[in-house]
């Protein structure tokens, strides 16, 4: 019994892992599936801004968002080696502000592929230079509230809105500031700076239409390429623990690959543990049968009948089941 009290706690974090990998890809594939990313270029603003006005007027696309990456917000952190510099990472959006399908104003672009609502306060104004949105996790960190004031690099912000906190799998998103395109060029010093382009779509009815559509989209804007939902979902999948070397070209394969990999783990460990705690219980099971018979038989020798051995094991029941209905509702009503 004591290997399996030792061993529970490795299956609840196994289990927690493939509850975490399933809804992350799940929920990925639900709210993004019609966000398509274009391959990040270096030809930098002179060449992007043009691109994004030229792909608004293109038929079938609903609105267009924009993420670069800025890096440590303590620039002396940039060569931080681990997750997430411990400042922070700040980000330039210029987010979706068409109504997307109804959904709310302020979209994401392909670099997070989930619907974040808002905890306190709003987004930042569009272009604006000294306004930011920061994550739940850096929010509590750093003991910032809306109103406060963020030092990016040497530039005040003001935190006019922090984000509810992502349970979902992302790496940085909880410890991240994010601030307009505009203003991450002017931390940066970097004018040309620019970033990911996602272009929202319609739903198809046919793969084969969808297909199509972007084969059009690519050779129209000679673009190298494009990034699909599932494309950042298997890269979301890749940085799951042990799923360093899960890399595969076709991204239906990762994903699917990802799923039996994680739940072939939480298989092979708890059956043989749910075992052991079978034999475990029966062997507990048959020596407090043991136990009972020989008080039973020495209640006899004292005298006690048949029927007061019957009260006290029922009273005994009793209590038991009473303590255990007890804790019970306890445990549902917080």
């Amino acid at each position: 019994m004591l290997g399996v009290a030792l061993a529970t706690p490795g299956v609840m974090l196994i289990g927690s892992l493939v509850e975490n990998l399933y809804c992350s890809l799940d929920e990925g594939q639900r709210v993004a599936a019609n966000r398509i990313g274009l391959a990040s270029t270096s030809f930098g603003v002179g060449y992007s801004e043009p691109l994004t006005y030229a792909l608004r007027r293109w038929p079938g696309i609903l609105d267009i968002a924009v993420e670069a990456y800025g890096g440590a917000i303590v620039e002396d952190e940039e060569r931080w080696i681990g997750r997430v510099p411990p400042s922070g990472v700040f980000y330039g959006l210029r987010p979706a502000l068409g109504i997307v399908g109804g959904t709310d104003r302020e979209k994401f672009g392909l670099g997070v592929p989930y619907r974040v609502g808002l905890w306190q306060g709003r987004g930042f104004q569009p272009g604006s230079l000294d306004e930011a949105v920061i994550g739940y996790d850096l929010a509590a960190q750093q003991g910032l509230r809306v109103g406060d004031t963020l030092n990016i690099r040497d530039h005040d912000f003001t935190v006019v809105g922090i984000h509810q906190r992502l349970s979902l799998r992302m790496n940085d998103f909880n410890l991240r500031a994010e601030v307009s395109l505009e203003a991450l060029r002017r931390v940066l010093g970097q004018p040309d700076a620019f970033g990911t382009i996602t272009v929202f779509i319609p739903s198809a009815e046919r793969e084969e239409d969808r297909e199509l559509f972007l084969a059009r989209l690519v050779d129209r804007f000679s673009l190298t390429g494009v990034v699909t939902a599932k494309d950042r979902l298997a890269e979301i999948a890749r940085g799951f623990p042990m799923m360093e070397s899960l890399i595969v070209e076709d991204s239906d394969d990762t994903l699917l690959r990802a799923r039996l990999l994680y739940f072939g783990l939480l298989a092979g460990v708890s059956i043989p543990l749910w075992g052991l705690a079978v034999l475990g219980m029966m062997s507990g099971l048959e020596l407090s049968l043991a136990t009972s018979r020989q008080e039973i038989q020495l209640r006899k020798l004292f005298g006690a009948s048949d029927g007061d051995i019957l009260v006290r094991w029922l009273e005994r029941a009793a209590l038991w089941g009473g303590i255990g209905g007890l804790m019970g509702m306890g445990a549902g009503w917080f």
